[in-house]
């Protein structure tokens, strides 16, 4: 994904429409297919982008998780320094975290904790509590060791 910002908590897409009624069935197909609470805003007065609200930020990260390779994750707001780690798998060994998003029951994993929280930006101590708690996190994220 080269087109697209993450920016004051919410994320802005950018498209190649200059028409307004594409933007629109964009925007229809985003919120009726996958629920996402989004707009749109006309930029440089020549093309659209779609914002995906911050109520809607968890979701679509979810939603496209699995497909973002780990050098833009920052463009999704899933990682807040693109340069501080340039891989999300590390070569530490022991158990292996698996991150189960309990909407879409998609998994991902990482070598450690730190990775994972890097990846979704979370605080590490959190994903502990959680794995030892049995918890999901905000509705979202069910975290496991294999």
């Amino acid at each position: 994904m080269g087109s697209g910002n993450y920016i004051n908590g919410k994320l802005e897409l950018f498209t190649q429409f200059s028409k307004e009624k594409d933007i629109l069935n964009l925007i229809n197909i985003l919120q009726d297919c996958f629920g996402l609470s989004c707009n749109m805003a006309l930029k440089n007065k020549k093309s659209y982008v779609v914002i995906i609200s911050g109520q809607s930020l968890k979701l679509f990260q979810s939603i496209v998780l699995p497909y973002i390779i780990p050098s833009t994750m920052h463009k999704i707001g899933l990682c807040t320094n693109p340069y501080r780690n340039t891989t999300l798998l590390s070569n530490n060994k022991g158990k292996v975290l698996v991150v189960t998003n309990v909407v879409t029951n998609d998994t991902v994993s990482y070598n450690s904790v730190s990775d994972a929280a890097r990846a979704l930006n979370l605080n590490r101590f959190t994903i502990s509590r959680r794995i030892k708690d049995k918890k999901i996190l905000n509705g979202l994220y069910k975290f496991s060791y294999v």
